[in-house]
């Protein structure tokens, strides 16, 4: 199994590039009115040599096979056009010959004329992604690229989960009518219940959770998640949430998820959502619950 030294992680390329494959197939589109794309990643069980560049990748290093090809969810940044963000959740029962595996590099793929190839590659710090055919935890990876021919970039969403981002959020606290029957109703209750001992307090010490408690009470607020996943507790009493994410979290690594308690959901516009991601770096993330019913 390939180690790295604490100096060679530190000093290691975790950048997303676009492969030469990739600027040929983006010149080939604009030339003959195509597009490329993009619905699918791939994760590389060897790690690319120091003095090898992303952009001359054209197969993985150590190829897991069709096990290692995953169904990908991709946006384009909407804070900075032409950057795309390329995304696979792994489950816990996932396994490549039976057993767990390293993730040394991801490859996002692209199709263009029927033909796979590999349009973007970014080196990963060697994860071990474990199997556990009982487990609840799932696995994040995301690549993220800059293309100038962002028009010709044929991406999909996966409607089943929400990115939160803090665009998302100035814009939606912006509007002064955002849930004002749920801001009234907790107003009310803060009076008249325990509510107000879930309200976060601005002055309070936040505590870091580490990626091994999953078990998040709701009550725990003004804390500071790392990456990881983590299932949301149902409660008695409805709440108003504030999440802090930590800033030096690398999101490229892996970012926040919450998991709605079992037999709910989150409402994020007109939509419904069984986990929320943060896929951003962000201050302040809330979360409402009212009459088992729960706001973005």
């Amino acid at each position: 199994m390939t180690q790295l030294t604490l100096e060679q992680m530190e000093a290691l390329d975790t950048r997303g590039y676009i492969t030469q494959l990739g600027f040929n197939a983006e010149a080939n589109a604009k030339a003959f009115n195509k597009s490329v794309s993009i619905t699918h990643m791939k994760i590389d069980g060897g790690l690319l040599a120091d003095g090898a560049s992303p952009v001359d990748v054209t197969e993985m290093v150590l190829d897991y096979g069709d096990e290692s090809l995953f169904e990908a969810s991709v946006k384009e940044n909407p804070e900075n056009p032409g950057e795309f963000i390329v995304q696979i959740i792994i489950p816990a029962d996932h396994s490549i010959n039976g057993k767990g595996y390293q993730v040394w590099g991801l490859a996002a793929i692209g199709n263009i004329n029927g033909e796979n190839f590999i349009y973007s590659y970014r080196r990963v710090e060697g994860d071990f992604k474990s199997f556990n055919p009982n487990g609840a935890k799932s696995y994040t990876f995301r690549l993220r690229f800059q293309t100038l021919n962002a028009d010709i970039i044929n991406y999909t969403v996966n409607p089943s989960i929400a990115f939160i981002t803090e665009q998302d959020l100035i814009e939606h606290n912006k509007n002064a009518q955002a849930h004002v029957d749920i801001r009234n109703a907790l107003a009310k209750k803060a009076d008249e219940s325990d509510l107000a001992n879930y309200v976060s307090k601005s002055n309070q010490a936040p505590n870091i959770i580490i990626t091994e408690e999953h078990q998040i009470a709701l009550s725990r607020l003004n804390v500071i998640f790392r990456y990881g996943e983590y299932q949301l507790t149902a409660e008695e009493n409805d709440c108003d949430v504030i999440i802090r994410v930590d800033d030096s979290v690398d999101l490229d690594a892996g970012d926040v998820a919450f998991l709605a308690p079992d037999g709910e959901q989150f409402k994020k516009g007109n939509q419904l959502f069984p986990r929320a991601r943060i896929v951003e770096h962000a201050r302040e993330f809330r979360f409402i619950r009212i009459k088992g019913e729960w706001f973005v």
